[in-house]
């Protein structure tokens, strides 16, 4: 066990097979203003030479650990390996968060963030603002995300409201305080835990974001869950149950589990466990429902435009699929335009 009387928070980075990317990813979570961090990289048995790249830098700098799979775990397994190795390593470290071996964090990241969680015990997740960057670190025009404090007494409206403004893939790589994260159990190896773990922050405090482009993200619009399915569950026995099995259920299951714990440790609930749990599954199949009906009537006005349907179906960058919506004349939700990447 390390001392950790300097270390307040500790980055969880699983890495795998991206070699180009990872030294500038890692570089950049070194390069913090903020010192007193950590960095725990657990590597899944990459093939590129990704993991000679982690251990010649941890070699420059003893704030960064690495550690190597014997065999392949899978994207949410070793995402959850590297939280369980930080508090193996750092026992009393008070924030955690999660990188990734391919994106970028602006030098304040951390010391715009961690002001947050010092001033306000309520809140159990910060963020900050997303653009999305090219492969050639280009900004993204139009591509910042951006929500608002998500919290309030009545669980209905709660996750009404976060299931309308979250965005799980994004808010997952904010800080989170430790002690959530442990009555959480982290990322569960499911479909979709992102959206669960941001779902209980919200349910147990409050979820708020830093007005800052903090965060510049790659690979845009890839996300799928046939592509979580190949890149977490390599068991083919496992593949299948997480296709035939309703997502639905298994969050269901999950919060309601979250919730009896939460009400065991003194946390107040205003309705019960199994309310909160059918809260929070209705609210997330009504979003996918809204969501549904809106891609319906976009494909229904294309049906004359076979190259727009064809792009659209596909999945796009969202500036492309916003370019679309505003060619149909449809409502595209306004965004802040991109600024330059200025550290």
């Amino acid at each position: 066990m390390t001392n950790t009387n300097n270390v307040d928070i500790a980055f969880g980075v699983p890495s795998y097979n991206h070699r180009s990317r990872v030294a500038d990813a890692v570089g950049s979570l070194l390069m913090q203003t903020h010192k007193n961090l950590a960095i725990v990289a657990c590597d899944d048995g990459s093939t590129d030479g990704t993991w000679e790249i982690l251990t010649t830098l941890a070699k420059k700098d003893s704030r960064l650990h690495v550690f190597r799979n014997e065999s392949r775990l899978g994207y949410i397994a070793n995402a959850q390996k590297c939280l369980d190795k930080s508090r193996e390593l750092f026992e009393n470290v008070p924030y955690f968060a999660w990188g990734s071996d391919h994106d970028y964090w602006h030098p304040l990241w951390a010391e715009r963030l961690l002001p947050v969680l010092e001033q306000d015990s309520r809140v159990q997740l910060v963020w900050p603002m997303v653009t999305t960057v090219d492969s050639d670190d280009r900004l993204v025009p139009g591509t910042v995300t951006y929500s608002e404090t998500i919290s309030g007494p009545n669980q209905q409206a709660i996750l009404a409201h976060f299931w309308q403004f979250m965005n799980a893939g994004n808010m997952i790589y904010g800080l989170f305080r430790m002690d959530f994260l442990v009555l959480s159990s982290g990322l569960q190896r499911i479909l979709l835990p992102d959206a669960l773990l941001v779902a209980k922050s919200a349910l147990v405090g409050e979820v708020r974001q830093v007005p800052e482009t903090l965060w510049f993200r790659r690979y845009p619009g890839i996300a799928s869950l046939d592509r979580q399915i190949r890149a977490s569950f390599h068991d083919r026995d496992e593949a299948r149950y997480q296709r035939r099995v309703p997502w639905a259920w298994t969050h269901y299951r999950h919060m309601l589990s979250f919730a009896r714990k939460a009400a065991e440790h003194g946390i107040d609930l205003p309705n019960p466990p199994r309310k909160v749990a059918r809260a929070y599954t209705a609210a997330r199949i009504r979003r996918i429902a809204s969501k549904r009906v809106k891609r319906a009537k976009t494909l229904r006005k294309l049906k004359k435009l076979p190259f727009l349907a064809a792009l659209y179906r596909r999945t796009l960058p969202l500036s492309v699929r916003i370019w679309v919506r505003r060619r149909l004349g449809l409502q595209v939700l306004s965004t802040p335009t991109a600024g330059r990447m200025d550290p």
